[in-house]
């Protein structure tokens, strides 16, 4: 019989515009300060995926978000201790726009072709990837698991 354990849910926002991606590099209060990570948050009592998006985009980068769509379900397994459910989104600005630093971190727009030039998680490659192969249509699920001190041991991506 396998453990069943609860999971925290939270979104995981990707925001595109052209060829970059607007991450949130980590300020030294986080647990990983200095590494690149797609806005987001936590999912609060009752609140809609969706608008848990748009609300985490507006506060983290003073972007109001219009076309967020739920694009993937990742069960993730002993993030620094922690189990998440994340609500994998996307959305899309016409240009780049200037983000203030938040308490988060600062919001950066990355070239896609340039994601090797800076800190990530192991798993975001594939996911970015994921999300830039998969059809409009099409949806994706799949599971991770790290160890205790971030390092990815298991990823596992089906698009459907």
């Amino acid at each position: 019989m396998s453990e069943r354990h609860g999971v925290i849910p939270r979104t995981m926002c990707f925001i595109f515009c052209n060829d970059k991606l607007l991450l949130m590099k980590a300020s030294s209060k986080k647990a990983y300060p200095g590494i690149h990570n797609p806005l987001g948050g936590h999912i609060e009592k009752g609140e809609d995926i969706i608008a848990c998006a748009n609300r985490e985009i507006l506060e983290e980068s003073g972007i109001r978000a219009k076309n967020t769509r739920l694009r993937g379900v990742l069960h993730v397994t002993n993030f620094f201790g922690k189990n998440l459910m994340l609500f994998i989104t996307t959305s899309t600005v016409p240009s780049e726009i200037s983000c203030p630093p938040h308490e988060e971190g600062t919001p950066e727009w990355i070239p896609l072709a340039q994601l090797d030039r800076v800190q990530l998680f192991d798993d975001l490659k594939p996911i970015i990837q994921t999300l830039l192969d998969q059809k409009d249509d099409h949806f994706f699920t799949g599971t991770s698991r790290f160890d205790d001190s971030g390092k990815l041991l298991q990823l596992s991506l089906q698009v459907r």
